[in-house]
């Protein structure tokens, strides 16, 4: 019997996590960050996986869009985990994704005194990239650890003035069941994207599964 994830996914960051749910889910999400200032970010994603049991596996395509600026991103991505199942509650999972980053400019929304200048062009170019993510998941029935790198390749142009860092990511999170009624899932997550890292440590209670 393959045991069954109590936790929320999270194939933006791990693909992992893909199959946890063991039923086929759609899922989509809307953020419009910001709002009425010129500029403001902006992401649409759609997601759509399933869970094979006969071959202990999880497929998904992704597709998301992001705006930010004057830069939008299109990124269609297949993943793929394999769980390795340990006992009844308890499961090892590896995951790997691949597909396409598109990355363009929207033109009308730049001003320069010098709109022939070649390195402004260049840099306002339409790239796309092969791009490449790896995942790694140990879930039991009372704790998950995950971590994972994204931007595998590395995409860079030849001039060094498109380049995307590779990131890694960190989570764990524990349950205790105080009672039959109470319980609280404190966890924690971090991320380091070149000179940037952030941590977030969160707890959450839970009382006879309703508030």
């Amino acid at each position: 019997m393959s045991p069954k994830s109590v936790y929320v996914p999270s194939v933006a960051y791990n693909p992992a996590v893909t199959g946890a749910s063991r039923y086929v889910n759609v899922s989509g999400n809307f953020r419009d960050q910001w709002h009425g200032w010129r500029g403001a970010p902006r992401t649409t994603a759609v997601n759509i996986h399933n869970y094979f049991d006969a071959l202990r596996s999880g497929v998904e395509i992704t597709v998301s869009h992001n705006e930010m600026g004057l830069e939008q991103n299109l990124n269609i991505k297949a993943l793929y985990a394999y769980h390795v199942i340990l006992s009844e509650k308890s499961y090892l999972s590896l995951g790997i994704s691949g597909g396409i980053l598109y990355r363009y400019f929207d033109r009308d929304k730049i001003y320069s005194e010098d709109m022939t200048d070649t390195d402004l062009l260049l840099y306002l170019d339409k790239k796309s990239y092969v791009d490449f993510d790896f995942g790694i998941e140990y879930n039991t029935e009372h704790f998950i650890a995950r971590a994972s790198i994204t931007h595998l390749t590395n995409a860079q142009q030849k001039d060094g003035m498109m380049y995307i860092e590779r990131h890694y990511y960190a989570f764990a999170k524990y349950l205790f069941q105080l009672n039959p009624d109470w319980r609280i899932e404190p966890s924690f997550f971090m991320q380091n994207r070149k000179n940037l890292r952030d941590f977030e440590v969160n707890v959450l209670t839970n009382y006879k599964e309703k508030v």
